[in-house]
């Protein structure tokens, strides 16, 4: 008995080990994140939208015109802009790459975006590269920097036929 109740005991104790042991969760594909990140564009919901951001005074967006908003709060002042000013038909991403090392991914990309301007009324096409960088913070994948660049010869917004 004395013999049943150590073996016992040892395999608590092992098994204990084991899952305090386990590894977390593996977190989800950062391209499915970054596709409902292009997508979150088209609902123009701003809350939505800073759902993908870390909430943090560091947490850094670049448009592509060269403008630099630091923090959660300027980020968000950008996107009701960016998605009350224009209703957004259409966004893709093409000459994706992404990589990552633990709890950090980067991605690079070319923004295509096409939709109505609300004031003065007209159709514009947007294009041009971006990079973002996301952290894992145990439950999702958040961006913590993102940064929209003009491409060479490329107009980085123009008026479009519709």
């Amino acid at each position: 008995m004395r013999r049943m109740a150590a073996v016992l005991l040892c395999w608590g104790s092992v098994a204990t080990v084991s899952l305090a042991a386990a590894p977390a969760a593996e977190p989800p594909d950062v391209r499915k994140v970054l596709a409902s990140w292009a997508d979150t564009w088209r609902t123009g919901n701003v809350d939505r939208m800073m759902a993908f951001y870390d909430d943090s005074r560091t947490t850094v967006l670049i448009e592509s015109r060269g403008v630099m908003h630091r923090g959660a709060a300027a980020i968000r002042l950008y996107y009701h802009n960016a998605l009350t000013q224009m209703v957004w038909e259409k966004v893709e991403l093409e000459e994706l790459e992404i990589d990552r090392h633990g709890d950090l991914a980067w991605t690079v990309f070319r923004f295509k975006g096409e939709g109505q301007a609300k004031e003065p009324a007209m159709p514009l096409a947007f294009d041009f590269r971006g990079t973002i960088v996301f952290k894992w913070d145990g439950r999702a994948w958040r961006i913590v920097q993102e940064h929209l660049s003009p491409i060479a010869e490329v107009p980085r917004v123009r008026t479009r036929q519709q």
